[in-house]
């Protein structure tokens, strides 16, 4: 069959035309052959990188009223050695589990509200309430009668001496030592007219954060201003690094 001049001529435009895909895909394939088998990913690195990748999806969250707090507003965070997370809120006390919210564990912290929240090294929650102090252990909260009047507002731990202080927003200090397996000492460290705000240990010395009268020292049942330069006056919260 004979072919025109004009088929003739098309025909060997389409043949130029592909010959560019030709070579493209021939120098494609020979470099993928070049390349050494050690240096592709193994199935198991891409399975890794697939997992990792993966994980980041659900790195973050948020935790509100929906998903069962009690309260938008909190004012404190703790985890304990289970690996609960517990917060403090503005109408009580709340644990999440990793899944759910759990509240109303305990009548007196149903709808409190909650001002800090401490773990120390043997594993005991501490609450700080508008109304007193808590503490829980072995899967029950306990009470400490002696500050039940208080609005008790910061917690510090010294793991030093197994004492535990709590501060009253209008001067009162509270000592806290074990006296048997399950119960506490409490003792008034400090009570004078002071707007406490927080409190810690630096060098031996026990200080305090106050709303308007700065640092103040604590010695012998009293309290004494610490001079510091630039001195602030407006004190909301005292925390210490591991390099004390």
């Amino acid at each position: 069959m004979k072919r025109s001049k004009k088929q003739i001529i098309s025909f060997e435009l389409l043949r130029l035309a592909a010959l560019p895909v030709i070579c493209l895909s021939v120098a494609l394939l020979a470099f993928f052959l070049s390349i050494p088998a050690q240096d592709l990913p193994a199935e198991a690195t891409i399975e890794e990188r697939i997992f990792q990748s993966s994980l980041n999806l659900h790195q973050w969250g948020s935790i509100n009223s929906f998903h069962g707090l009690p309260s938008e507003n909190v004012n404190a965070v703790s985890q304990t050695p289970d690996g609960f997370l517990w917060f403090g809120t503005d109408n009580g006390l709340a644990k999440f589990d990793g899944r759910r919210v759990q509240t109303n564990m305990f009548a007196s912290l149903a709808s409190v509200k909650i001002l800090d929240l401490k773990t120390d090294s043997d594993g005991i929650l501490w609450i700080a309430t508008k109304k007193g102090a808590f503490y829980y252990q072995n899967e029950k909260f306990e009470s400490l009668s002696e500050t039940s009047n208080y609005s008790i507002n910061s917690i510090f731990l010294d793991d030093q001496d197994k004492t535990v202080l709590l501060t009253d927003g209008n001067g009162t200090v509270f000592s806290c030592s074990r006296s048997s397996e399950n119960l506490f000492d409490v003792k008034v460290f400090l009570r004078k007219s002071l707007p406490i705000t927080s409190i810690s240990r630096f060098s031996g010395n026990t200080i305090i954060g106050t709303f308007n009268d700065g640092l103040q020292k604590l010695n012998n049942g009293d309290a004494e201003a610490l001079i510091t330069k630039p001195r602030p006056f407006f004190i909301n919260a005292l925390a210490k690094d591991s390099d004390g």
